[in-house]
């Protein structure tokens, strides 16, 4: 006679999956810190990125220094603006407008870094290791 245990012994177990869902903020985060690296390599050394926030009535210029992101829903900017004080904001994920732009940089003689990691190679490492 069969016992019960053999009969689950003969059943493989499913795999387990690692769920991502596309419409957290943790996606959105990886998707902004590629487009903005992307833009921002491309620039010439004495260039970097900057965002320009385009919904708050006037016009906001800054440096990128930081991006974060708190699941579900919510993007935060930080950064500096021209005159060196802090910029934070944070952003629902369906509200996110934000002009990346070319500028000059603050310090054109320190290696440019992308924004969020501490070299190129983190950066393209944990890229490519996302796939």
């Amino acid at each position: 006679m069969t016992s019960p245990y053999d009969l689950v012994a003969q059943y493989s177990h499913p795999p387990i999956i690692d769920f991502t869902d596309p419409n957290h903020a943790s996606e959105f985060y990886w998707r902004l810190v590629e487009w903005i690296n992307d833009f921002h390599r491309e620039l010439a050394n004495e260039y970097e990125v900057g965002g320009q926030l385009v919904s708050f009535g006037n016009e906001i210029t800054f440096s990128f220094t930081e991006l974060t992101y708190w699941n579900p829903s919510l993007i935060g900017f930080h950064g500096t603006r021209p005159d060196g004080s802090p910029v934070k904001l944070i952003q629902h994920v369906s509200q996110i407008n934000v002009l990346l732009v070319r500028q000059k940089r603050a310090s054109p003689e320190e290696p440019k870094r992308p924004i969020g990691f501490a070299s190129w190679e983190e950066y393209d490492k944990t890229v490519a290791e996302r796939g």
